[in-house]
């Protein structure tokens, strides 16, 4: 059925920064002083869209406090980018409060950028029948358009606004579909938020190579193939740099604790809490679940509390992550879901019993998910990890122990990393679904 329904989502920041810098050479500034450019380049951005599209929904979407998951995955994320302009810091509460006043919603998630809510809403407003535009001058949303989510590009310079669907993004990035931006973008790098590229990939080689090998993993996999001082340089810098991007936009190291934390304010179904905080405009490649829940507790002491936690930490919030990575990997084919397990997961002991139930449950899932999803390419596995890890906490809570074991004598996590990526690297023909890591000493 053809939607009538029209939502118009900004990307705030973006809209604001053009605004700002149209104004650069003859700034607005009222009669106390005040430069009022970035107000009013944005408000004209806004104006604008509401008399020539007459939305029916529209809403404003805010960065809050940057993007914690992409920073702890890639340090030098957007390190390069100057201080905000001070007008354009004294623009943002008037800009929320004119917004309040026009009865506009104002979307914004701590440890998210706006990129990211933009996504979400536009995924979710597309299942329930609505045509969305996202209104932002950033090519990354590219990613996003679909048959019923457009690209919005305003209009500049004396052009008119632009609107991007599935055409358009095929001819602009000569890619078969929208999500191949995502590896196009990927090859040529970020100079704007200072993500790295492969070394000697521009655009004319990125859409060279998208035809060829169709996405960044493979093109990775293959780059024997690539001859010349190209072909060295990704041999020589390129893999790193290649891995090092496929787990910045593809890794959810913090997403199983989001979920946790906010499972007790919603007591139904979690509707919606994955959409809330997943990364909607970045595709998966990897999800690894490394939840813990390791608590001891004698079977007489353990409250029905503590047992439910346990359960929701490992077993819920696994599935909940599975679920909804999975349904994004399905419709690209392709993709590792790897899945921390521990002794408990295969036996129970003497005081875990909660641990145990939680590891048990998760085991299981794995296997079910991975039995339906291996045919579909993407390749599930358990991993369990049977012994202490050489963290900071294990060292605080076990010197004894420490001592006990020194060197390779517990498990380091670089080397659990490395068979993480080794499973994720095995070719179809002979994927693993379950494999146990241990340190030498270690009985079993």
């Amino acid at each position: 059925m053809e939607s009538s329904k029209k939502l118009f989502l900004l990307d705030a920041y973006a809209l604001i920064y053009r605004g700002y810098y149209a104004f650069i050479k003859n700034p607005r500034i009222n009669s106390k002083g005040t430069d009022t450019s970035a107000i009013l380049g944005f408000m004209n951005s806004l104006l604008e869209i509401i008399r020539t599209q007459n939305p029916d929904y529209i809403a404003v979407a805010f960065d809050k406090g940057g993007s914690v998951t992409r920073s702890e995955m890639f340090t030098e994320y957007k390190s390069n980018r100057d201080k905000t302009p001070e007008p354009i810091l004294i623009a943002i509460p008037y800009i929320k409060e004119i917004l309040k006043s026009m009865n506009i919603s104002v979307l914004e998630k701590e440890g998210y950028e706006a990129d990211d809510v933009i996504g979400t809403v536009a995924k979710d407003a597309e299942k329930n029948n609505f045509k969305v535009y996202m209104v932002t001058p950033d090519k990354d949303f590219a990613q996003l358009v679909s048959n019923n989510i457009f690209l919005c590009k305003p209009a500049r310079m004396g052009n008119s606004m632009e609107i991007w669907g599935v055409d358009e993004v095929k001819d602009k990035f000569e890619v078969d579909s929208p999500e191949q931006v995502i590896d196009y973008l990927g090859m040529m790098g970020d100079s704007v938020d200072n993500i790295p590229g492969l070394p000697g990939v521009g655009d004319k080689t990125a859409k060279k190579f998208i035809k060829q090998y169709g996405n960044l993993e493979t093109l990775l996999e293959k780059s024997y193939e690539i001859t010349g001082k190209l072909g060295e340089k990704i041999t020589d810098n390129g893999i790193g740099n290649g891995i090092s991007l496929i787990i910045m936009v593809g890794i959810v190291s913090g997403l199983p604790n989001v979920i946790v934390s906010e499972i007790a304010l919603i007591s139904e179904g979690v509707r919606g809490l994955l959409s809330e905080v997943i990364l909607i405009g970045i595709m998966f490649v990897v999800i690894a679940f490394n939840i813990g829940g390791n608590v001891m507790f004698s079977i007489l002491d353990t409250t029905t509390r503590v047992y439910t936690k346990v359960w929701e930490m490992c077993a819920l919030a696994g599935f909940m992550s599975g679920r909804e990575v999975a349904r994004r990997m399905v419709s690209r084919k392709r993709g590792t879901m790897l899945f921390t397990g521990a002794t408990a997961s295969v036996r129970g002991s003497n005081g875990f019993s909660a641990f145990a139930g939680g590891k048990h449950a998760l085991r299981a899932l794995s296997q079910s998910m991975a039995k339906e999803l291996m045919p579909q390419n993407i390749h599930v596995a358990h991993v369990i990890i049977d012994g202490p890890i050489d963290t900071e906490w294990t060292r605080q809570r076990f010197p004894d122990m420490v001592k006990e074991r020194p060197g390779d004598g517990l498990l380091q996590p670089d080397d659990i990393a490395e068979t993480y990526w080794a499973i994720h690297s095995q070719k179809r023909s002979a994927w693993t679904f379950e494999t146990d890591v241990r340190p030498w000493v270690e009985p079993w």
